[in-house]
């Protein structure tokens, strides 16, 4: 699916090494900003949507990059972010759950390689609709998650900036008119594929 024009085509490993450095890194650093940004905006440090754009930018600026290295990558730069968060966890006194963590990583094998795939195809300009609609759809989808949770949280603010980002991101990330309209109507379908998938984990975390 993806061209192998680039130079310097990397291995499999070198791109999964760099992904897990990455991904491991920013699982640290997520779970540290919890405790740092305001109480209304700490879920963005907590986010399935900030995670899965790590897989997507990933892909987009990682050159040399096959199908077959895309998605591995994807899958391990999404495992390592769990692992980091996770892993930083004990240390700031908290305790981790293993099903947590194996059910996080199961999310991540799912959404990382679509992800850092379609980052990959957009940094050759092949489908580039794709990557503006995955990410438009994953931040609109959490954002409206969010304004839900608003009379509980607060996080009203946060939920309205997601969703902003969200679908201007999708037209930024758009080569032409075409792209644009197409990455619209895929950021109101993927907005809806995350809002279930957002109610199917909530339900696999109550039978956990």
């Amino acid at each position: 699916m993806i061209g192998t024009d680039e130079p310097g085509t990397r291995s499999w490993w070198a791109s999964s090494g760099i992904a897990v450095g990455v991904g491991a890194v920013l699982g640290v650093i997520t779970f540290l900003l919890q405790g740092v940004l305001p109480d209304g905006w700490s879920v963005l440090a907590n986010s399935g949507a900030v995670w899965l754009t790590v897989a997507l930018v990933l892909g987009m600026v990682l050159p040399g990059l096959t199908t077959v290295t895309a998605l591995l990558s994807g899958a391990a730069v999404e495992i390592a972010l769990v692992l980091g968060y996770y892993g930083a966890a004990p240390l700031a006194g908290y305790a981790s759950s293993p099903r947590s963590v194996l059910l996080w990583c199961l999310v991540g094998v799912v959404g990382g390689p679509v992800f850092t795939l379609a980052g990959a195809l957009w940094r050759q300009r092949r489908w580039p609709w794709l990557a503006g609609g995955l990410f438009g759809g994953i931040w609109v989808g959490e954002g409206i998650h969010v304004l839900g949770l608003t009379e509980q949280s607060g996080y009203g603010p946060t939920g309205w900036v997601q969703i902003v980002v969200g679908v201007v991101v999708a037209l930024a990330l758009g080569r032409s008119t075409w792209d644009r309209l197409l990455a619209l109507a895929s950021t109101a379908g993927g907005a809806v594929a995350m809002m279930a998938a957002e109610k199917l984990i909530e339900l696999a975390f109550l039978s956990v």
